[in-house]
């Protein structure tokens, strides 16, 4: 019933029906839990003005007798279970301190080794006092900005008194609240369900919990420079894709590189032949062998041009003054109307350049602009 209670969040509550002397019905019911942990804490000196902590001897027991459920032949087993530590503990005189036990069941066939595991548990929760603290607490709930300390019935709560002895550390749950219904301020409250703590389990609980906080602050100093699983997958797929798209672009880089030099410094290929070559690429050249000796032409993209230099006139401007020897243009050496000015590069002439009665008006072409 208690696994039950505890899956749904309920409570088990006992009730009995009796006729005269004796009990007819026995019921257990499973009601809503009431109240909860809101960390309401009562410490003596700021709301606790006092506690008063009641033990009852009244049903302590040393021994049971344990009387098993009627069998079908009208007999019931019968078992005798003591505790030798609660005798010499509450025995009076060194004798027992006995009662009678019959455990909460019909089953005929109940063996006498159950009989007497249910009287052994039932007598170690006989051979303590029942222990009940009552004590008196400022209702702050009234007092404005302090509304969050309220607290009701069923409501599980902490007691702090260092003033009683020993000091008191107290976890329990409110089972009654009293107070007057024409005053507010002051609640008294009986507690049960409670846990006891000493001091040295308060400071050991204190202890766990400064060196919890102090791995948490550890990881999370490491956390600043460490990744976790999922970051470390994200970073690698992003690596793999980084590293694929610099591989691409270094291989296009390098193919692009390899296309300049190619076209900047490798050595154009060269045809040579009567027919000129099929689908050329620009710069290549081509040794036309249709005349004697053959001609250099080169495909500018659109057209073979001639390159080799045959006459005077394909040179067409491009002699300059370093081409030509000192003294070098004698009367001999020019046709008549060869010098135009198309022939011959800007300044390409100067006067060391020609030999003395070199030039003559039958070798100058007057018609023609020719600048010295």
């Amino acid at each position: 019933m208690k696994q039950i209670a505890s899956e749904f969040n309920l409570e088990l509550h006992f009730r009995v029906e009796t006729d005269g002397n004796k009990v007819t019905r026995r019921y257990v019911d499973l009601i809503e839990h009431v109240g909860g942990w809101n960390g309401r804490e009562v410490e003596f000196g700021k709301d606790l003005i006092g506690i008063e902590r009641k033990e009852d001897f009244s049903n302590i027991v040393t021994a049971l007798v344990g009387i098993g459920p009627e069998r079908d032949d009208g007999t019931r087993l019968q078992v005798f279970v003591e505790d030798k530590d609660a005798l010499a503990r509450w025995g009076r005189n060194g004798k027992h301190l006995v009662d009678v036990y019959e455990p909460d069941s019909s089953d005929s066939n109940m063996t006498l080794e159950q009989l007497r595991s249910l009287t052994e548990a039932e007598l170690a929760k006989r051979i303590n006092s029942s222990v009940e603290y009552t004590g008196d607490v400022v209702d702050l709930e009234k007092v404005p900005g302090l509304e969050h300390e309220k607290f009701r019935l069923g409501d599980t709560i902490r007691i702090k008194d260092t003033a009683f002895t020993p000091p008191l550390y107290l976890e329990a749950r409110i089972h009654t609240v009293e107070r007057s219904i024409k005053q507010n301020g002051q609640k008294t409250v009986t507690l049960g369900d409670y846990i006891e703590y000493t001091e040295e389990d308060v400071f050991a609980i204190y202890k766990r919990l400064q060196a919890e906080i102090a791995k948490k602050v550890s990881l999370s100093k490491v956390m600043e420079v460490t990744y976790t699983k999922e970051e470390i997958d994200t970073k690698d797929t992003n690596v793999k894709i980084e590293a694929a798209q610099d591989a691409t672009n270094k291989a296009q880089q390098a193919e692009e590189s390899a296309k300049q030099y190619t076209e900047t410094y490798a050595e154009k290929k060269i045809y040579r032949g009567l027919a000129s070559p099929l689908n050329p690429v620009e710069g290549e050249f081509w040794l036309d062998e249709n005349t004697n000796p053959p001609i250099w032409r080169k495909w500018d993209g659109q057209n073979w041009v001639k390159i080799t230099r045959e006459s005077f006139e394909d040179l067409k401007g491009v002699l300059k003054s370093h081409q030509i020897e000192d003294g070098a243009i004698t009367a001999a050496k020019i046709a008549l109307d060869a010098i135009r000015n198309e022939h011959i590069a800007d300044f390409a002439i100067t006067d060391v350049k020609i030999a003395a009665g070199a030039i003559t008006e039958e070798k100058m072409k007057w018609q023609t602009h020719l600048i010295f």
